[in-house]
């Protein structure tokens, strides 16, 4: 059977995002796996294989193991559970990609001197010396709390999570579709994206003194991944 709609949309948006980068694929070396380089020293070239290797492997296998019951089911037909669990993952792609563009053109206005890429990078002000130049990247605010960066401050995780969901329930959904292995992956993902990625990118944005009294502000009117109100505090 064909594939469903949903992996071709995730590739043409990770083709974007190699685009931008050139087409070189690696060239920019992840913040936490160079952290993780100088802590580990010497034992880095053992210890990557576990917790870079071995770790992003397993869980790539577990992500997609919904594909597999997804694409070889004889459904004779889109079924309304499938529209639902297709219409998420394009909203999850759209969301994610929505957030990538907001976040890309806030970097651009810098010169490339802050903290890094991803959501680590949220963070500006640095100063410039070059006349209009100047000026514009002057302008730049502290944190990044504008567009769907205002609802949570992780959007572009949450796109990711809700694609990844989407992709289980494609699976799980399925006529032959295999419960528990559908959903080793999400089990094992969301849990450590939340639980470490999110909390390791949020030290990271605290980390500069000039930003962290900003985001500290940001961090209580703004919840970390879902889109809901949290309750005003008096200072």
């Amino acid at each position: 059977p064909p594939p469903p709609p949903p992996p071709p949309a995730r590739a043409c948006t990770l083709r974007v995002a190699f685009r931008r980068e050139g087409w070189h694929f690696g060239a920019r070396e992840d913040w936490r796996y160079a952290s993780m380089r100088r802590e580990h020293g010497r034992w880095w070239v053992v210890s990557q294989f576990f917790a870079v290797s071995a770790a992003q492997h397993g869980m790539l296998v577990g992500l997609t193991l919904p594909l597999q019951d997804a694409m070889s089911a004889d459904a004779g037909g889109l079924r309304g559970w499938d529209a639902a669990a297709a219409s998420l993952c394009l909203a999850a792609i759209a969301f994610g990609a929505v957030a990538d563009n907001q976040l890309r053109a806030y970097m651009l206005l810098g010169d490339g001197n802050n903290m890094g890429g991803g959501d680590g990078a949220r963070g500006g002000g640095s100063t410039g010396d070059g006349g209009g130049h100047q000026e514009k990247k002057a302008k730049k605010p502290l944190v990044l709390d504008t567009g769907l960066w205002r609802v949570c401050r992780h959007p572009n995780h949450l796109g990711e999570q809700a694609w990844w969901v989407g992709v289980f329930l494609l699976g799980a959904g399925a006529p032959q579709g295999r419960l528990w292995p559908a959903c080793l992956g999400v089990l094992i993902n969301h849990p450590l994206d939340t639980l470490v990625t999110l909390p390791l990118i949020e030290a990271r944005m605290l980390a500069r003194a000039e930003r962290a009294g900003a985001y500290r502000a940001y961090q209580r009117r703004t919840s970390l991944l879902l889109p809901w109100p949290l309750p005003k505090k008096v200072d």
